[in-house]
């Protein structure tokens, strides 16, 4: 993986330029979608750098190396735990639409609501990954059940429905997969995941473009035009 302009993440819109606009308790709100939408774009590159991690490791002569493949599982985390924060965002910023009035009509709320399902279609792990890596002491602890019962298919490992089998943060080729609640939780450490996850970004961002800086400018441009008269 190269990091050519398809792998670069989009910048977020900037809504604050109407912040004047707005009354008193329309604010806050608004200062924090502005910053969901910041996190969105930074959670997007820190999963981008964390595929590319990984692909850096893995492509190397030497890969088996000890610190490759301990960067390989860095990466492997990190971009878990940047899935589940993007969601988090994109989550929070759909929730923050209805406290700001003001800004409605200028928001694609169904194009914001699409990137969000298309989201979770391509990641419905996102947030039991995200525990499977922040509590590893769950695996240890003989009282949790971390099982997966489900049955699990990967190219480098099968096993039916029924018995009980528990696996904790494992790379399976370029698949990171573990157990919780009763199933296989995974994720790809691929282009695909990166360029899924900018695809959504940029769809998201897309819903907030006619309140962003250029298209207010546009829109007051247009107001004070005086029109040509007709002979």
């Amino acid at each position: 993986m190269d990091f050519s302009p398809e792998f670069t993440a989009p910048q977020a819109p900037m809504l604050l330029m109407t912040m004047n606009e707005l009354a008193e308790e329309e604010r806050g709100p608004a200062l924090s979608l502005n910053s969901n939408l910041s996190d969105m774009s930074r959670y997007a590159e820190a999963l981008v750098a964390a595929v590319a991690l990984f692909h850096y490791c893995a492509a190397r002569p030497d890969s088996q190396n000890k610190l490759f493949i301990a960067w390989q599982f860095l990466a492997a985390r990190d971009g878990a735990m940047s899935l589940r924060n993007f969601s988090t965002a994109l989550a929070a910023s759909r929730g923050l639409l209805g406290r700001v009035p003001t800004w409605a009509p200028s928001i694609d709320v169904a194009g914001l609501k699409a990137a969000h399902k298309e989201f979770n279609a391509a990641f419905p792990f996102a947030h039991k990954m995200r525990h499977s890596v922040a509590h590893p002491e769950n695996y240890s602890d003989r009282t949790k059940d971390m099982a997966s019962t489900a049955g699990i298919s990967f190219p480098m490992f099968e096993m039916p429905a029924g018995p009980a089998v528990t696996i904790s943060q494992t790379l399976m080729g370029h698949t990171f997969v573990s157990t919780i609640d009763g199933i296989a939780v995974h994720y790809d450490l691929s282009d695909a995941t990166a360029i899924k996850v900018l695809d959504v970004t940029k769809a998201a961002f897309a819903a907030f473009i006619k309140l962003t800086p250029d298209a207010i400018i546009a829109q007051q441009i247009d107001a004070v035009r005086i029109p040509r008269p007709q002979w």
